[in-house]
């Protein structure tokens, strides 16, 4: 089986987890995600994803609102759990004398 046949076997959920995994702290609209989750399936496959993802502890689906042109839209990130503490955040340190 080459990569087009499997591209074409995935379930849509697979479709969704793939996108998300494949690019995280990319925001998604409506428009990407029901191309792969099915037009009126999508809502409920990011559900499922989000789900899995939180399970297997490798992060989380976040939404936001925002508004284009007087229209509201949801959008869509995955953002995968931290392998460790940012750059930016403070650390208390012991004095050394």
């Amino acid at each position: 089986m080459d990569q087009q046949e499997a591209e074409r076997r995935m379930t849509n959920k697979e479709r969704i987890r793939a996108r998300f995994l494949a690019h995280p702290g990319r925001w998604f609209g409506a428009q990407e995600l029901e191309h792969d989750g099915g037009r009126q399936a999508w809502r409920t496959r990011v559900s499922e994803v989000r789900r899995d993802l939180e399970h297997e502890g490798l992060g989380t689906i976040v939404n936001r609102l925002s508004r284009r042109k007087g229209a509201v839209t949801s959008e869509y990130m995955f953002r995968p759990i931290p392998l460790g503490r940012d750059a930016s955040e403070r650390v208390a340190q012991k004095e050394l004398f």
